[in-house]
């Protein structure tokens, strides 16, 4: 039954002298029961994750006549809530395209973010403008982006986030109106968790090159890399910034789709972006797919619609960024002891670097941001686990080593001065610079001490 069909059946009800509580009912249940039906025959293929997710947003979307519908992941560590998945009426403004959301300058949301995953309660229809004061910076943050009103439920298995929809209209006022995005949260959680573990499970088959047929991994870290099952495509061979910045951004959307305007600020500020910038922007699409179309003989990796560019996303793309992050998770997981502070130092080894370093990305700076902070977790981690075994001058050198060419942070400064007083070599070379360092960091100190 369409949705026309369903609202002639409501007609024929008013007509007939139905109350009209009750024809809400019966159209609620109808469409209830429709929804969920169509959902089950159109995923009843082989689909890849990625396929699944979306259509499920979007039946979603469709559903509560909403703007949009997006996965929402949570890191409770960093305090970072970033967009991964979403599909967006036309002519709205993507929330996935403003980046992560730092947690720390939005305490509203960030405890009321904390209530609900640890209560594991979902969020009924929630007018923004009731819940944040307006002159506050999370309601300018939300009304920037277009949420008026959201509806949300979380999910706290293997990762944390939420599955929302912002701006709904239909079925707010219903006593159950959120049972269906519960359910349809769970077809897309449960993708989402076989994803994120599938490519947690093959971290060290990415890092080896043990590709599979659909895989696509990115190294971004100290240059630019793209691999299939293939062969691989480096920056050199590209040969252009611009095609490798139009390559990365449509990469780390993984198959998402960029509103070509996006795409234009991407690639160009104001002051260097060419004339008719979108002409050049298809030329560039042109341009780049012979240069990797080689390592791609199944599907076509690179798609062009109306307005909108994409990342196929029948492949499964991971960057090294994304491997970064999955081995931090799983050094996490370990227990306590000198074996987990040597993993902690190798990888941060193996991961330390300049996120493309040869090609002017403004655009990637929350890119490069993101990776900064997980480094500096895992180094936080790392320093404060040798502390705790006591390896105290192993602790010294290697804050020493992290920091050559590098600015000593507060955090850092900190523990190098207990690494010294844990040595018990307070003598005059080590007691003026510690003085010195607590001296210029005093302030940042105040919370450690």
């Amino acid at each position: 039954m369409s949705t026309k069909d369903i609202q002639a059946m409501a007609e024929k009800l008013e007509s007939a002298g139905i109350e009209q509580e009750l024809i809400e009912e019966i159209t609620y249940c109808v469409d209830y029961e429709r929804t969920v039906t169509e959902l089950e025959a159109r995923l009843r293929g082989g689909y890849q994750f990625q396929e699944i997710i979306m259509t499920a947003l979007a039946t979603t979307m469709n559903y509560y006549d909403a703007d949009s519908a997006l996965v929402v992941s949570i890191d409770m560590d960093m305090m970072i809530a970033k967009p991964e998945f979403e599909t967006h009426k036309e002519g709205v403004l993507p929330v996935c395209g403003t980046g992560p959301m730092y947690l720390n300058n939005y305490p509203a949301i960030l405890k009321a973010a904390r209530a609900i995953i640890q209560n594991n309660s979902s969020v009924p229809y929630t007018d923004i403008s009731l819940f944040l004061k307006k002159d506050s910076k999370e309601y300018q943050r939300m009304e920037q982006i277009g949420i008026h009103s959201i509806m949300a439920v979380p999910y706290n298995k293997r990762n944390t986030g939420f599955v929302a929809v912002i701006n709904p209209r239909k079925y707010t006022k219903h006593p159950g109106h959120n049972s269906l995005l519960q359910v349809l949260s769970y077809v897309s959680v449960a993708e989402v968790n076989e994803m994120n573990l599938m490519n947690y499970q093959r971290t060290s088959f990415f890092e080896e090159g043990r590709l599979a047929p659909n895989d696509v991994f990115v190294k971004l870290l100290n240059g630019f890399e793209l691999s299939t099952k293939e062969g691989t495509v480096r920056e050199e061979d590209i040969k252009s910034n611009q095609h490798v910045l139009y390559l990365t951004h449509l990469l780390l959307k993984k198959g998402l789709p960029i509103s070509e305007a996006d795409l234009i600020n991407d690639i160009w500020d104001t002051a260097h972006r060419p004339d008719l910038a979108e002409q050049r922007l298809r030329n560039i699409n042109y341009e780049v797919k012979p240069k990797i179309i080689h390592i791609f003989p199944d599907l076509n990796p690179l798609l062009c619609g109306k307005a909108a560019y994409s990342f196929n996303r029948r492949y499964n793309v991971i960057t090294d960024l994304d491997v970064f992050g999955y081995r931090i998770r799983d050094i996490q997981g370990k227990p306590p002891g000198e074996e987990r502070v040597n993993d902690y130092m190798k990888l941060i080894s193996d991961f330390s670097g300049v996120v493309l370093p040869n090609v002017d990305h403004r655009s990637l700076e929350q890119v490069d941001q993101l990776y900064e902070e997980k480094l500096k977790l895992a180094q936080i981690e790392c320093i404060s686990f040798m502390y705790d075994l006591g390896l105290y001058a192993k602790m010294h050198d290697f804050i020493c080593r992290i920091t050559l060419g590098r600015e000593l942070t507060s955090s850092l400064a900190y523990w190098d001065i207990k690494s010294i007083i844990g040595m018990n070599r307070l003598d005059m070379l080590l007691f003026f610079p510690a003085i010195s360092i607590h001296t210029r960091h005093h302030c940042e100190f105040v919370w450690y001490l």
